[in-house]
């Protein structure tokens, strides 16, 4: 995946294919599950990559796997935004919904997946502009203990962070509370 991934970002979509392809000696023949997801992200295949998400999400949720639902919904989430739905204040709605009524549940499978969530939902906010939504997510975790032992969601905060000082016009400031997560070599975002 990782070969067909470096002939991708360099846009060389055919070759990526058949090395992927052969990874999976004909099985399946085309990109799959995430793969495919995140495949036809890149290539900027929005109608497919929603289709392939549908599929999984599907498949989390008849499976009873909140953790692949949880996968699946934050891509769909992602999708709507990256793709500009028209419906996205309806979307960004029904995940803070979803995520209030399953938050425990999520938490318990591993700790900071609820807090991710709740940022997943405030970045996708951020990309089509909803300032609301992002001071609602910002809020909800902003004592979240989690954010100081789970390097990942405390990251993932900062750039909500930064998100909100872009939203409310003061680019300057988003871009000094990323500089130093950026300056760093293990920095995960």
């Amino acid at each position: 995946v990782y070969y067909a991934r470096a002939y991708d970002a360099q846009r060389q979509h055919v070759q990526a294919d058949k090395v992927y392809a052969a990874r999976m000696d004909g099985k399946q023949g085309a990109w799959a599950g995430f793969d495919g997801i995140v495949t036809a992200i890149d290539r900027g295949q929005w109608e497919q990559a929603r289709r392939a998400n549908q599929v999984e999400l599907e498949k989390a949720i008849a499976g009873r796997n909140l953790t692949e639902e949880l996968a699946a919904r934050a891509g769909e989430l992602e999708l709507a935004a990256l793709s500009t739905d028209p419906d996205m204040g309806v979307k960004l709605q029904q995940e803070i919904r979803w995520h209030r009524a399953n938050a425990d549940a999520i938490r318990a499978i591993y700790p900071p997946s609820a807090d991710e969530y709740a940022l997943v939902i405030g970045i996708a906010a951020a990309i089509v502009g909803n300032a609301e939504v992002v001071q609602a997510m910002l809020l909800q975790v902003k004592d979240s203990p989690l954010l100081a032992e789970y390097p990942m969601a405390a990251q993932q905060y900062q750039v909500l962070l930064a998100e909100q000082d872009r939203l409310q016009g003061r680019p300057d400031a988003a871009i000094l509370r990323l500089q130093p997560i950026i300056a760093r070599d293990d920095a995960l975002l």
